[in-house]
């Protein structure tokens, strides 16, 4: 057998003409990063425990950031370079929040430092939620990230939720309309599994399906409690 890239493989061209390409756009990312937005290093989760908690960074939201963050995640992930876009889509989310204080007349009221860092916790939950496909897991990573804190309110944490809710929907729909399949068994819309973790049932599942994992939930919550 034939070792990649040996002399008498058929494969070695195309090996190299991958490599190259992998490299050129990894180079690309890590170049833009360094060099015209460096703030955007990073997952940037560290710097948002800070500002949850009451620190202002200067420097963390912009368009240079935004632009960086949407492409550069893109780029690198097609470089082949093993990293997470959790981070970046979180500070993506979090960006668009921020600027919708600015852009929309009406938002004067929520200038204060209060009422911006629960819009960035709401565009972080929604940028989680597209990442993971988990809108409750979502709203709790914020939660326990900005804790402790002086601003989270029980009636936030339902608008968190609902944030993190449309934003996975929105994403289903966007994928089914680019993947064409609008069944109502099948689509993305109502198939979050099928997203993200390729589950593929053989039967459709019935409700003696939740009752072990209801189970599960109250016996774990009561031990949390504990």
């Amino acid at each position: 057998m034939d070792i990649i890239g040996g002399p008498n493989n058929n494969m070695s061209p195309a090996w190299g003409f991958n490599m190259s390409v992998c490299l050129m756009l990894a180079f690309i990312a890590a170049f833009f990063t360094s060099y015209w937005c460096p703030n955007s290093v990073g997952s940037g989760l560290p710097q948002f425990i800070g500002i949850l908690n009451g620190v202002n960074l200067p420097g963390l939201f912009g368009v240079p950031i935004l632009i960086m963050k949407s492409f550069g995640c893109v780029i690198a992930i097609c470089s082949g370079l093993i990293i997470g876009k959790e981070g970046p889509l979180a500070h993506v989310g979090s960006i668009c929040a921020m600027y919708t204080v600015y852009l929309i007349p009406g938002f004067v009221i929520f200038h204060d430092d209060v009422s911006k860092r629960q819009l960035i916790a709401a565009g972080m939950a929604a940028g989680l939620s597209c990442a993971f496909g988990a809108p409750i897991g979502a709203t709790f990573l914020v939660y326990e990230l900005s804790t402790p804190n002086t601003f989270w309110k029980l009636s936030l944490i339902w608008k968190v939720l609902f944030t993190s809710v449309m934003s996975i929907l929105t994403f289903s729909i966007f994928t089914t309309l680019y993947k064409g399949n609008y069944d109502i068994d099948t689509s993305a819309w109502f198939s979050f599994t099928s997203l993200y973790l390729k589950v593929r049932y053989e039967e459709s599942p019935s409700i003696a399906f939740f009752i072990p994992a209801v189970i599960l939930g109250v016996v774990c919550g009561l031990l949390g409690g504990l």
